[in-house]
């Protein structure tokens, strides 16, 4: 009579042990944190802005952004500005003050500067669908598109890729039309020079200033050209000229060997190596 009650207990002993395990792992599944569905990693990269509500832009000028890992650098216009950040959920937001070129920007640029500025410091909402990142901060709403791929090379007359991140170039010479004109040597020299980031920082031979740089193939493209103000005269404001002709928007680029050459239009930049 008393086995089936040994074998009763072992029963409801068995039974319990395993209702107690599930009940563990059960705890041990709800404590486990759950990760971000978006990491700081996921915004890496470079973008445009294509629309711009709440907020109306100075005419001419977009909001560029480049993303790494930590750091973000951005552009509404006038200054290269810049720092780390941090994402908390779907809100990004600056990590403490930054750092800013120090042009001198005309009022509503340097108004536009503060307030994206103030944007990214209080935190924007973030959404990344595909190649398209929208910001958003009250009524205001900034969508961007990832710029094409910034290889940093443009094609050489034999149709491979040549690096231009890191150069730096002496205007040698201007091409309008079939007319071609060296540089005066009676003016300042006038240059080109790519950051390892894809700035450009250009001396006129009058005015300096700056400019991102996007290169895909034989195409680069410069965004708007911030430069200082200077009143040129004779030689020297003929070829700021030409220079901030060509060094607006996409121009077609040619490498080969030390000599680099920027079309656009009619107007033609040949640049020694430097």
């Amino acid at each position: 009579m008393r086995r089936p009650l040994l074998a009763s207990t072992l029963i409801v002993l068995v039974l319990t042990a395993a209702a107690c395990s599930s009940d563990g792992g059960g705890d041990e599944d709800a404590g486990t944190p759950i990760e971000p569905s978006v990491t700081p990693a996921v915004l890496e990269g470079d973008f445009v802005s294509t629309e711009v509500t709440g907020h109306e832009l100075v005419e001419g000028t977009t909001i560029t952004l480049n993303l790494t890992e930590d750091q973000i650098a951005y552009s509404a216009g006038c200054n290269q500005m810049g720092g780390g950040y941090v994402v908390e959920g779907t809100t990004l937001r600056l990590d403490g003050p930054g750092r800013s070129t120090l042009m001198g920007c005309e009022p509503d640029l340097q108004a536009q500067d503060e307030w994206l500025t103030g944007l990214l410091s209080d935190g924007v909402e973030f959404e990344l669908s595909g190649s398209e990142l929208t910001l958003t901060s009250g009524d205001v709403a900034i969508v961007l598109e990832a710029a094409p791929s910034t290889s940093g090379t443009a094609d050489d007359q034999n149709g491979e890729d040549v690096s231009l991140a890191g150069t730096s170039w002496t205007l040698d010479s201007v091409i309008e039309g079939d007319a071609s004109t060296n540089v005066p040597a009676t003016i300042q020299e006038a240059t080109l020079a790519v950051d390892d980031s894809f700035e450009a920082s250009v001396s006129t031979g009058c005015n300096t200033g700056g400019a991102s740089v996007t290169v895909q193939g034989s195409s680069v493209t410069f965004g708007p050209m911030r430069l200082t103000r200077m009143a040129c005269e004779g030689d020297a404001a003929k070829v700021e000229a030409a220079m901030t002709k060509v060094l607006d928007g996409e121009t077609t680029a040619t490498l080969s060997g030390d000599e680099l050459t920027l079309a656009k239009g009619s107007t033609v930049l040949v640049f020694a190596r430097s």
